[in-house]
């Protein structure tokens, strides 16, 4: 947590990212999941992905995490439901990414870089594994 409040302290406000459809479309074409193994198949074409949809956007960029090995979403009940503020939150803070390191950090970057206005996240359930993907675009 202290991480994150000390990255905080050292980015300039933002103007809010406004929900793109069309990157929401984009994000149910990545996330695609193999029926017979449960993994999501994740790519990183996100050019091609977004453009399909919105041919206006120029800059691109993603945010992909495992939020949840238990399908269990919160302290008090089961579900994949979780408004976007709590969603985008656990990629500001970091707090439930299960170890993966290599990613610390990363998550908050993308979400606070400038160029991107649009944004559209998902959450895919995989048998008792609960993935969050945002993706971000810029005009």
């Amino acid at each position: 947590m202290n991480d994150a409040i000390a990255y905080l302290d050292t980015v300039k406000p933002l103007g809010a990212l406004h929900y793109s459809e069309a990157i929401y479309k984009a994000i149910g074409d990545h996330t695609g999941i193999d029926t017979v193994t449960g993994i999501v198949k994740h790519d990183r074409k996100l050019f091609s992905r977004i453009s399909k949809y919105d041919k206006s956007f120029h800059a691109f960029g993603e945010n992909f995490a495992l939020v949840s090995k238990t399908g269990q979403i919160g302290a008090k009940k089961k579900t994949t439901e979780m408004s976007m503020k709590e969603a985008l939150t656990l990629f500001v803070v970091d707090i439930t990414m299960y170890h993966q390191k290599r990613f610390r950090g990363g998550h908050r970057k993308a979400f606070f870089n400038p160029r991107y206005k649009f944004t559209a996240i998902k959450l895919v359930k995989v048998k008792y594994q609960v993935y969050l993907f945002q993706e971000f675009a810029g005009k």
